[in-house]
């Protein structure tokens, strides 16, 4: 496998991905009042059953951010794009934004979302970021397990984030100063 920075001509492949997941789990958003203080935590809930979704991507943002963004990864194998990473890193904030880490569902679990992040994380270092950060459904196990397994930490969320007023958990990965 071969990651690389993508070109014009990869956009139409990351398009065609399937970017759907599979979740059997969710971070369950709890919120209570004690007093006046309010407390909000999130806990891991099993579903009754398997449920197929779709994050919130808009695939024609892809397009604008390869143009506009500043790191925009495709992994490869034998000349084949099985996943990508979009990432935008305004100056002001000194941290990466990962917009989409998207692999091929039948390539999941075999370290190319792996891969695509450490090379990200190498390009965040050598421009001098703090660090990078993610925004991921409450309903996305997969990417949440994903995020911990590759050292993000939980920092914060917003309860109607998305277009779907879906909850948006953000998770930060804290590069040291070197």
């Amino acid at each position: 496998m071969r990651v690389r920075r993508a070109e014009r001509r990869d956009i139409d492949a990351c398009i065609r991905l399937d970017a759907s997941y599979q979740t059997q789990s969710v971070w369950a958003m709890e919120t209570r009042w004690e007093g006046n203080r309010q407390l909000s935590g999130f806990q891991v809930r099993r579903l009754p059953r398997i449920l197929t979704l779709q994050p919130p991507l808009d695939l024609e943002d892809l397009y604008a951010d390869w143009r506009n963004g500043d790191l925009f990864l495709v992994a490869e194998e034998e000349r084949v794009i099985v996943g990508y990473l979009d990432m935008l890193s305004p100056r002001r904030l000194g941290t990466g934004l990962i917009q989409s880490i998207v692999v091929r569902p039948d390539l999941r679990r075999r370290g190319v979302g792996s891969a695509l992040l450490r090379t990200s994380l190498n390009w965040a270092k050598h421009n001098q970021l703090q660090g990078l950060c993610m925004d991921v459904q409450s309903r996305n196990y997969p990417a949440i397990q994903f995020l911990h397994k590759n050292g993000f930490i939980f920092s914060g969320y917003n309860d109607r984030y998305y277009p779907t007023q879906d909850v948006a958990l953000f998770f930060v990965y804290r590069l040291g100063q070197t």
